[in-house]
């Protein structure tokens, strides 16, 4: 069995709550940094790819995210 270290478990965390879209600065105060710190999104917060798609979709009008299949 791997070795679980706290840093994961924060890591994960965040991520975790940044791609359900968790503002910054909320996740800036859970995780313990100075509010602007850029160490939150520097370090900790990696979406995944198909994380970045569906956000970008969001912002689209609703008729044209009905032609991107979301």
């Amino acid at each position: 069995m791997p070795d679980i270290k706290p840093e994961y478990l924060r890591k994960a965390f965040a991520t975790w709550h940044g791609e359900q879209g968790l503002h910054p600065r909320v996740l800036q105060a859970l995780m313990g940094h100075a509010l602007g710190s850029t160490v939150t999104d520097r370090h900790y917060i990696k979406p995944q790819e198909e994380a970045m798609r569906a956000a970008v979709v969001r912002m689209l009008p609703a008729d044209e995210r009905n032609k991107t299949g979301s």
